[in-house]
């Protein structure tokens, strides 16, 4: 055997041997086969994700600055756009000062009626909450059209049965005096009157200046054309803009001398009629009646509870509404207030 084949046989003896393991270190770092460029360690890895997050971190708070400051659109027309502080700015111009002193006398009425202690409880507060519901559902789903919402009827309510209670302290009614009450409430002759509705009657109406107008109308009317659109296109009443359509008549609405005989003629119509040519106030009128409604008086036995509560409120304002409301002048005029904006000079005692 040859020198070299010596060597050789050497080398191939060594090569099988446990060599000891290299550190990771070294492991990362050593070259790739091919003679490629060396791994990237593990901790460059981290410092550039690290830095990657960092710029997202700082970008998404750019951006969202950028998004809470920008001006918040409250209305588009067109190509316009109304801010929000716009119409905030235009709503402290106009009533700013009514609602700051709305605020500041309905903070000092509940802080007067829990002085005299007559604020009424979060539960009696949620009964008459319940009874509300029960008998006008409509005002409790009306609020949010009001921009209203269940906090301010609670205080609206604590404030209004607090003073009732505060002004009905002491006094009594007979029931001759309630069945009075209800007497005058369902009177045809009393304004607003709670116990009675009146009969009504609801009308679509094309007032045409002539005759040919008129043929026009009741042409186009005849041959199933829409009596609003109808209205529109031939009415000279401001019912038109409204395809003709009057706001709900009751008696007493029309004027005897503007329109002579015209609120009869429609409480003689039946639903669903329609007459033509009748002549009033320099035109020729074409009536349709849509419907109506019989007068309805509330029987006693349901109103009674209403009428005993209205007629001792009634009395109570009679006989200690003066008092009272001296009462609450008085402690409004020791109240500290201090307005934080001095746009607005709040008052007190009013």
């Amino acid at each position: 055997m040859s020198n070299q084949e010596s060597l050789d046989a050497g080398a191939s003896s060594a090569d099988v041997r446990p060599r000891p393991a290299r550190k990771a270190a070294d492991t990362v770092n050593s070259p790739t086969k091919g003679g490629q460029g060396v791994r990237p360690s593990r901790t460059a890895f981290i410092g550039v994700a690290a830095a990657a997050l960092l710029a997202g971190v700082v970008i998404g708070g750019v951006l969202a600055h950028w998004r809470d400051n920008r001006p918040k659109p409250f209305a588009f027309v067109n190509n316009a756009i109304i801010t929000r502080a716009q119409f905030e700015h235009a709503l402290a111009a106009s009533a700013g000062n009514q609602v700051a002193q709305t605020l500041t006398d309905n903070t000092l009425k509940m802080q007067f009626l829990a002085q005299q202690g007559v604020l009424p409880t979060a539960q009696q507060i949620d009964d008459k909450i319940a009874e509300i519901q029960k008998n006008n559902p409509k005002l409790i789903a009306s609020l949010p059209g009001n921009h209203q919402n269940m906090d301010d009827l609670r205080q609206q309510l604590a404030i209004s049965m607090g003073m009732q209670t505060l002004l009905t302290q002491g006094v009594t009614v007979s029931n001759a005096e309630v069945q009075a009450f209800y007497k005058q409430n369902t009177d045809p002759r009393t304004p607003h009157a709670l116990f009675y509705k009146p009969a009504s009657v609801q009308c679509e109406v094309i007032a045409c200046a002539n005759k040919t107008a008129l043929k026009a109308a009741e042409t186009a009317l005849a041959h199933g054309a829409d009596f609003g659109a109808v209205a529109k296109q031939y009415s000279e009443d401001t019912s038109k803009a409204n395809g003709g359509l009057l706001p709900l008549i009751i008696p007493g609405s029309l004027s005897p001398a503007q329109y002579p005989g015209m609120e009869k003629l429609m409480f003689s119509m039946a639903p669903g009629s329609q007459t033509s040519g009748f002549k009033c106030a320099g035109h020729f009128w074409i009536i349709k009646c849509l419907g109506r409604t019989a007068p309805v008086t509330v029987p006693f036995a349901q109103a009674q509870a209403l009428c005993q509560q209205d007629a001792l409120l009634l009395k109570g304002n009679q006989t200690n509404g003066q008092r009272v409301q001296g009462e609450l002048v008085a402690f409004a005029k020791k109240a500290r207030i201090i307005s934080a904006d001095p746009a607005y000079r709040l008052n007190v005692g009013n």
